[in-house]
Parts: C-alpha cells; sequence; structure tokens
C-alpha cells in the first residue's frame, strides 16, 4: 500500500512551502521587534558641518513629549587648521540666546579648542538642545566638524 506522500507529492511541497512561509513571517516579525527595540536608543543627530573661520555652526534638536526621563549622549569630532580644534557647547534654549547676545550664560556641556570630545547628560522634556561649534578664535582656518547624538530612553539607562 502506498502512502500518503506517494499519493500525491504535491502535498509534501505545499507543506513545505507553508513552514518556509510560517518561518519566513516568524524571522520578519522578530527583526522588526529587534528594529523597534533598538530604535529606543536612536541616533536623532548625524551631521558633517564646517564652522567657518571667525564664525561658528550650531544644531539642535527638541525633546518629545514621550522621551521621559531620556538622555541625551554623543561625541564629536573635529578636523582643519593647525591643531585640528574647535569650542564645543550645549545649551538649553535659552542659554543659546544668552550666549549669542554675549549675555553670561552656563553650558550643559563645554569643551575649549578641543579635536573630540563626548557628552552624556539627563534631557527635559520640550526643551530644545543647542549643539554648538565656535570657531570664533580661528582668523584662517574653517573647521570639518562630526556630531552625532543619540536618545537613551529612561529604561535604558
Amino acid at each position: 500500500m502506498r502512502s500518503a506522500i506517494e499519493k500525491n507529492p504535491t502535498r509534501i511541497n505545499f507543506t513545505m512551502q507553508s513552514h518556509q512561509l510560517v518561518l519566513i513571517r516568524f524571522v520578519c516579525w522578530l527583526a522588526l521587534c529587534l528594529s523597534v527595540c533598538a530604535a529606543d536608543d536612536k541616533i536623532v543627530i548625524d551631521k558633517e558641518l564646517t564652522a567657518i573661520r571667525g564664525d561658528y555652526k550650531e544644531v539642535h534638536y527638541l525633546i518629545s513629549e514621550k522621551a521621559v526621563e531620556s538622555e541625551l549622549k554623543g561625541f564629536f569630532t573635529c578636523k582643519g587648521g593647525l591643531n585640528d580644534d574647535v569650542n564645543f557647547l550645549v545649551l538649553t534654549k535659552d542659554q543659546y540666546v544668552r550666549w549669542y547676545s554675549n549675555y553670561p550664560y552656563k553650558a550643559i556641556v563645554k569643551y575649549e579648542r578641543r579635536k573630540e570630545g563626548k557628552f552624556r547628560f539627563a534631557a527635559a522634556v520640550g526643551e530644545t538642545y543647542y549643539f554648538v561649534f565656535d570657531n570664533f578664535f580661528s582668523t584662517v582656518s574653517n573647521k570639518q566638524v562630526k556630531i552625532q547624538v543619540k536618545i537613551i530612553p529612561a529604561e535604558q539607562k
């Protein structure tokens, strides 16, 4: 007597294909879940800029209402000029206005004439943070700067 597989060979191919389809769906679901989890620690700024001699460049980021108790962390690098250096500041919106207007200010992060640096600080919901590359001290050289900033949710701290 012949088995069911011998009687209908297309049935086994269909079964294997449906198992493969289930496996493919599972792998896609798993990849989606992992990407959502990885997106919690996501890059919010990743830029290369030119700070012109005697001037500055800034990028800014607004912390959304969903980012309760989160942190911002990142790094910057600088190339150009004699020492490959730049002044770097992280400021709130109010402190940025004070800095720009030449009033006394308090920076969250401040590096003077540095080639590179790292930072990490608690972020307030609804606040805009300014990442400033100050090249006012350089009268000759433009600076190529790179910055990357990630937001880290409270549950990953």
